[in-house]
């Protein structure tokens, strides 16, 4: 503290004289002179500078444990009114259509546009991949927490379900070029058009028999959902992927009753795991599904 020291003195208050202890500091005698230009006062041998980190000011905030469960459970269950939406939304956008075989009365379709409850059943198709699309992110992110390090069907799972939108998606853009330009189209071209959307149904039913496929085996792996319910998820995804492939070689063949298996294994399973869903932090246990933690938690054993 350079040569500097506390002493006590004398204060007078109301014609008395009280001695208290008062931090005054003074200059040793003797010692190198020393330039105090820069000094911001008398500092005494007990004081301590204290330094209040940030982290002691601002308490760390935590998102509310209810919120997190909340938010994983209704991304589970956007699998299940998935398959609802796009089974109801199809239903009433194919109402009043005709079969696609009279190449006429499917430009006539065309060109007479969309009715309302067609337009609301296209409107809840839709809706339908968007929530696929949710359900897909919380489905992966399950299985890959409980799947070992170097685990691969989680991604499998994603990437085709991925593709699986995609593809259906895509498959809508020649039909609505069809329905922008009814008025040029002769009836042949039209039935074409329309015929390219009935290819993407195809292509898509084979694709999701890939992604049911390797949620299946996930899911069987790590014990996410009961074993028989795995186990048709299996048997389901290779009669889906079987018929995908004969469809391709042979549109007019297709058959859509494994697709339709398919989307049901979906709607199970997101029940299931919803149902089974668990707060974050608790263990993983086999037969109960991972829950999300959230980053820098402590994962238990």
């Amino acid at each position: 503290m350079d040569g500097r020291s506390c002493h006590d003195s004398s204060v007078r208050s109301a014609g008395r004289t009280t001695t208290t202890t008062v931090p005054r500091c003074r200059a040793r005698v003797g010692g190198p002179a020393r330039d105090r230009s820069r000094d911001g006062g008398p500092m005494c041998r007990d004081h301590r500078p204290t330094t209040v980190g940030r982290a002691a000011r601002r308490p760390a905030a935590h998102r509310p444990r209810g919120t997190t469960m909340r938010s994983q459970r209704l991304a589970l269950a956007s699998g299940a009114v998935y398959v609802l939406a796009i089974l109801i939304g199809n239903g009433l956008a194919e109402a009043g259509t005709s079969d696609g075989d009279d190449a006429a009365a499917v430009l006539a379709d065309l060109q007479r546009g969309f009715s309302p409850v067609q337009a609301f059943g296209l409107t809840l198709e839709i809706l339908g991949f968007a929530l696929f699309l949710v359900f897909l992110g919380a489905l992966y992110r399950t299985l890959r927490r409980a799947e070992t390090a170097d685990g691969w069907l989680a991604a499998t799972a994603l990437g085709a379900g991925l593709v699986t939108v995609a593809v259906k998606i895509s498959s809508v853009a020649p039909a609505l070029a069809a329905r922008f330009r009814a008025d040029d189209l002769s009836p042949e071209l039209a039935r074409t058009m329309e015929d390219i959307g009935g290819a993407g149904f195809v292509i898509s039913g084979y694709t999701l028999g890939i992604f049911v496929g390797a949620a299946a085996l996930a899911t069987l792996v790590t014990r996410l959902v009961p074993r028989w319910l795995a186990a048709a998820g299996v048997v389901v995804s290779v009669l889906t992927i079987a018929a995908g492939t004969a469809g391709i070689l042979d549109p007019a063949g297709y058959v859509p009753v494994p697709f339709l298996l398919g989307l049901v294994w979906i709607v199970a399973v997101s029940v299931v795991l919803t149902v089974r869903a668990r707060p974050a932090g608790d263990p993983i246990r086999p037969g109960r599904p991972a829950e999300v933690v959230p980053a820098g938690a402590a994962r238990t054993a």
